[in-house]
């Protein structure tokens, strides 16, 4: 007996411990069970393009370091063609489902996935936008120093909330309940204050690099690491993404 075969039947007799001999369907674990030789996120991306995968469903670990997101996960996250679903603990009832939308095609792209899984299983949905004064450099008048850093980082907001409005106004929510939020913070940890209002997360991936972080974008990489919810990473299908 070969080192895949008695991996396999490793794999069956911890499976059959945890869900029984029979899975959802009447498909046997024994079926269902596949083990391949290779580097795992390798193996898994292979897999998934053999089978023309919709989603790849991952489980992972919340109680690791802080900095560490596995880079089995990373690795399949940037090269799937499709989503990535990361299940953090058992699984439970989707109701309701959060989506960070920052109006890019790759978030209004996961809002779309979301209304369609919320259409499917009953779920609403909350589109959640998050705007960060962070980083904005305003001039001020000579004057009165402190007003023009106010008003034109009020002017900003308030553009930013009509162009979130406009957007959300036009969407197509297929039919689905769903509420808008907009919010001033720092995007991932606005993101992360609102999972007690969920029970997923679906959110898009973008960006381009050979570390984690700019792979996935860096408010994506810090929800995915730091969120205790399953969260669902949509990736655009025209995005090409390297290797870590």
């Amino acid at each position: 007996e070969g080192l895949v075969q008695r991996a396999w039947r490793s794999t069956v007799r911890q499976t059959q411990s945890v869900l029984g001999s029979t899975l959802p369907g009447g498909l046997h674990v024994e079926d269902a069970v596949l083990v391949r030789a290779g580097r795992p996120a390798d193996v898994v991306l292979a897999e998934a393009r053999r089978q023309d995968a919709d989603i790849i469903v991952l489980g992972y670990t919340v109680d690791r370091p802080r900095l560490d997101f596995g880079s089995t996960a990373r690795r399949v996250i940037a090269g799937a063609r499709h989503g990535v679903w990361v299940q953090k603990h058992v699984p439970a009832a989707i109701e309701r489902i959060l989506v960070p939308v920052d109006l890019s095609e790759d978030s209004l792209l996961a809002l779309g996935t979301a209304c369609a899984l919320a259409r499917t299983i009953g779920a609403r949905v909350e589109a959640l936008h998050a705007f960060s004064s962070t980083g904005f450099i305003v001039s001020t008048w000579p004057d009165y120093p402190d007003m023009g850093s106010f008003v034109a980082i009020d002017e900003l907001r308030d553009g930013d909330r009509k162009q979130f409005e406009e957007v959300m106004a036009t969407f197509d929510w297929l039919g689905v309940e769903h509420t808008t939020q907009f919010v001033d913070g720092e995007p991932t940890q606005v993101i992360l204050d609102a999972e007690s209002r969920a029970d997923l997360i679906v959110l898009g991936t973008h960006g381009r690099g050979r570390i984690a972080s700019a792979l996935l974008g860096s408010v994506a990489w810090g929800v995915l690491r730091r969120a205790r919810l399953p969260v669902l990473a949509i990736r655009h299908p025209e995005r090409e993404f390297l290797g870590d």
